[in-house]
């Protein structure tokens, strides 16, 4: 939450430190029971129930916003060790228990996260059947799609060089 980009003056405060003393006191009473209802808990003036939810959002959009945009060139069935992609891919395998995912040529991952030879993302789909396909693949599957809209073609800017050279 501390590394998310804010405007000046923005500070997140998280809405649940009470100070360790009142935190401890939130769940150990006397009664043996923790105060509240299990579902609201008590807040930092200034915080409501939704301030840490209202924070997450922000930090989903800022990720989806960051997220690259990579075409599938190799097709991955989503094996766990794949020997075809290489020795560095089967020894630099990501130790998570996040899933793989089976790509195959043509597709189009957004992702947003890397470990050495692996990538992380969503398959992008155009028929939105179900929650969306995440996952770990190799990094020699995909290549990163250069946006066109930043950058001229190169016939294009050869063309400007010698418009230029003429005048």
């Amino acid at each position: 939450a501390k590394d998310r980009p804010r405007l000046e003056g923005d500070k997140f405060v998280y809405p649940y430190h009470l100070g360790w003393w009142r935190n401890l006191w939130e769940v150990f009473t006397w009664q043996g029971r923790p105060r509240g209802d299990g579902i609201t808990w008590t807040v930092l003036d200034g915080c409501n129930q939704y301030t840490l939810t209202v924070e997450q959002l922000l930090q989903k959009e800022d990720k989806r916003n960051r997220s690259v945009e990579f075409a599938i060139v190799d097709n991955y069935g989503g094996s766990w060790f794949p020997i075809t992609k290489g020795i560095r891919v089967c020894c630099c395998i990501p130790c998570t228990e996040e899933p793989r995912i089976k790509v195959k040529r043509g597709d189009v991952v957004m992702v947003t996260r890397a470990y050495r030879k692996w990538l992380y993302g969503e398959k992008v789909t155009r028929i939105k059947d179900g929650p969306p396909e995440k996952g770990w693949f190799p990094r020699p599957c995909a290549e990163k799609i250069i946006n066109e809209l930043h950058y001229p073609p190169q016939n294009q800017t050869a063309d400007y060089e010698h418009d230029k050279k003429e005048d």
